[in-house]
């Protein structure tokens, strides 16, 4: 008969785990049913930080570092369950509702590695920031709004008179025959823009990318973002001075601005499919290159 020696470090490993896909689970669920305009763009960012953080902490079990003392498994655990008894308490959206994710994470790090192991495990925690970047904090999206809505208006425009729509504008408004089309900060794309920054964050996350590649996904995301938002725009006009008001509702607030939001992120999943496969394809030459040498 042979003895099974007793890994304490194995244990940890494990229980941290356990830790995290209930704490993950429980802030999913409770998300789910906040009652708010931002709950589906919370809950979709919430899951997906959390699935992919979960996903690289399996993949990277063994680089676990270091055993809290039992006064950290105290106050990581707190922290984590403090985390999730907010959410669940919580009746309406709030921004600080998207801290919540990364400060349960920290706790979790706390009961386990302790802070010394929190550069060891750097990718998990950027993943449970992303609730913090979508939307975009106002703090951020304030500077942005009024060039993006001029911009916006100003293609929605060259579109329509490209396509020999008449239509004038001044300033953030579009005038056509049937009247005029005031175009808002919300119309300025920055939730279309957000999206995909969560996308890339996970994309940069999840995938081998040099630092080029990583300054052109996250650049992506606003020019692909803006365009595929003045396309909108530009539509919404033309319904507008058509007098369509079914179909301006429909574009507008119905199931094509969803629709748009997946076309948005169709093209973006090509383009970045295409800079990963060319990255691949360059890793693959160089071994190649060094054994002709």
């Amino acid at each position: 008969m042979t003895a099974v020696a007793f890994r304490p470090a194995a244990m940890a490993r494990r229980w941290l785990l356990v830790g995290a896909i209930v704490t993950a689970a429980c802030q999913i669920a409770i998300s789910a049913r906040i009652p708010t305009s931002y709950t589906k763009d919370y809950w979709f960012t919430l899951t997906a930080g959390w699935s992919a953080a979960l996903f690289v902490a399996w993949e990277g079990r063994s680089a676990y570092v270091g055993a809290a003392r039992p006064w950290g498994w105290a106050l990581g655990g707190g922290l984590a369950f403090a985390g999730t008894v907010v959410l669940a308490r919580a009746v309406e959206y709030r921004a600080a509702l998207r801290l919540l994710p990364l400060l349960s994470g920290i706790g979790l790090l706390v009961a386990g590695p302790g802070f010394r192991g929190a550069w060891h495990h750097r990718r998990e925690l950027f993943l449970l920031a992303l609730p913090l970047v979508d939307p975009l904090p106002r703090a951020l999206r304030a500077p942005l709004e009024p060039t993006l809505v001029s911009w916006t208006t100003a293609w929605a425009l060259a579109i329509n008179r490209m396509l020999e729509h008449p239509m004038t504008r001044e300033g953030n408004v579009l005038r056509t025959a049937s009247g005029t089309l005031n175009v808002l900060g919300e119309c300025s794309g920055m939730l279309a823009i957000s999206r995909l920054l969560v996308l890339a964050a996970l994309v940069v996350a999840l995938f081998p990318t040099n630092a080029w590649q990583k300054v052109a996904l996250f650049a992506s995301t606003f020019v692909l973002g803006f365009v595929s938002n003045a396309l909108r725009i530009a539509l919404l006009a033309f319904d507008f001075m058509l007098g369509e008001n079914a179909k301006f509702d429909y574009w507008h607030v119905g199931l094509g601005s969803t629709i748009f939001a997946i076309a948005s992120t169709a093209v973006a999943g090509l383009v970045w499919w295409i800079m990963l496969r060319r990255h691949a394809r360059e890793v693959s030459l160089v071994p190649s290159l060094r054994r002709s040498s």
